[in-house]
């Protein structure tokens, strides 16, 4: 037995399977709302639906990159001013060039409309991130009772078990969950895995590290060195020119890592410091990004390229909520070209203006644009679940210490929306 969610890497571990399971609840709740509110057809209701959809996973993606702040030095660093700042800081531009009030999503992070936004296959290669699996995964019932601790790969490919435990279970234990931190390692048993392979009575060996680096070599990725060496010599699209966000090309493999045993299995490895792989370089790269807990040539290759593509995404939200700001026959006179902007800029005609719309508050507050994604993570839990209270932002360990602090804030366990706000601005989570 398998769950089929359109690709069957839905019961790759149960931690997957929640989350899938999660966003097809949360369709479902949406569809209902929209069949009983409009006398739409099926197909209506799936398309729209389904831009909607997208919408919330970018906002709580949105949500998500900020959970790698560590607040207190993103503030001083870097001021925080908008989630463009680290944008402008990696590509030179001015906040005249690029920012919400300037051409915001219409172009991508490209004011001049001459550099498109992709993904490079780069950009898969940073974003592995195997040191931050969990070794176990914990479940428990609805008494706080544990039900069971299970080693990460049992949950691998087994559904029967994920489904005789239930969401519920599975989710609690994931509410209690720290994930080890970058430069943890790879865990052996990622690294010595038997799994099926077609033929589900042979197990075949899997070593997800050996994995990476042989999946980098066979598509042709440069080495770490030839990566940085380009990106520090590349012209950028604004104002500042040079990019003022270099990284340091390695010349020894000491200034790989500051830990001896690496420094020697690295030159048992590779010949010189121009050899050694993309993948290898990011995962041992010590210097953090400013102002963020994690590495800077891993938020360059990975983090930068998924949010340029996420804020010139047509069907996102930044792009469509200021649609009606940026477009050429402004407010009074603004045509949705899409089913997002026909939702979230509502039909407010005047006389002399039958086009005229403005936001439509009730939408902006279900897909959660004012607390940017965290309050509908909360929600996508809650709203589809039987976990009714979990902690305010469930990116976060559990802190029920009033006040908190910058870095590690106030992030209560909290039962409805109006409790859950309250905690927002008690919380240094907000800017």
């Amino acid at each position: 037995m398998e769950f089929d969610a359109g690709d069957h890497r839905v019961n790759q571990d149960w931690y997957v399977t929640s989350i899938h399971t999660l966003w097809i609840r949360e369709h479902n709740r949406l569809a209902a709302k929209f069949a009983s509110e409009n006398d739409w057809n099926d197909e209506q209701i799936f398309l729209t639906t389904r831009e909607v959809i997208t919408c919330k996973m970018f906002l709580i993606a949105l949500a998500y990159l900020r959970s790698y702040y560590v607040f207190s030095e993103m503030k001083r660093e870097q001021g925080l001013d908008d989630s463009l700042q680290i944008e402008r800081l990696a590509y030179g531009y001015t906040y005249l060039e690029i920012s919400p009030l300037t051409k915001f999503g219409t172009l991508g992070l490209d004011p001049t409309g001459t550099h498109a936004a992709v993904a490079s296959d780069e950009m898969s290669v940073g974003y592995r991130c195997h040191d931050l699996i969990p070794p176990k995964v914990n479940v428990y019932g609805p008494n706080d009772e544990t039900l069971g601790t299970f080693p990460f790969l049992e949950t691998c490919n087994n559904p029967t078990k994920f489904l005789e435990l239930g969401l519920d279970a599975v989710l609690r234990g994931a509410i209690k969950t720290t994930l080890p931190g970058f430069h943890a390692g790879v865990q052996d048993s990622l690294r010595n895995a038997q799994f099926n392979v077609g033929d589900p009575k042979i197990k075949h060996p899997f070593d997800i590290a050996m994995w990476s680096v042989l999946r980098e070599r066979t598509r042709g990725q440069p080495t770490f060195n030839e990566y940085f060496r380009y990106w520090n010599n590349a012209k950028r699209p604004g104002f500042f020119t040079r990019n003022p966000l270099q990284v340091d090309i390695r010349s020894s493999f000491a200034d790989f890592t500051s830990n001896k045993d690496l420094q020697v299995k690295l030159a048992q490895m590779y010949e010189n410091p121009d050899q050694v792989d993309l993948v290898v370089g990011l995962q041992l790269d010590e210097e953090r990004f400013p102002g963020m807990q994690i590495p800077k040539s891993f938020v360059i290759v990975s983090l930068l390229s998924l949010f340029s593509l996420g804020i010139s995404d047509r069907h996102g939200p930044l792009v469509n909520l200021m649609y009606c700001i940026v477009a050429p026959n402004y407010i009074d006179n603004c045509k949705a070209t899409n089913v997002l902007q026909d939702i979230l800029w509502e039909k407010k005609p005047l006389f002399g203006f039958p086009n005229r719309r403005r936001w439509n508050t009730a939408w902006l507050d279900e897909i959660d644009y004012q607390f940017q994604g965290n309050l509908a993570l909360w929600r996508l839990v809650t709203k589809n679940s039987g976990v009714t209270c979990l902690q305010m932002n469930p990116l976060y360990v559990i802190n029920e210490v009033n006040g908190g602090s910058v870095d590690t804030p106030y992030n209560p366990i909290v039962c409805n929306e109006n409790d859950w706000k309250k905690a927002w601005k008690a919380s240094s989570m907000h800017y």
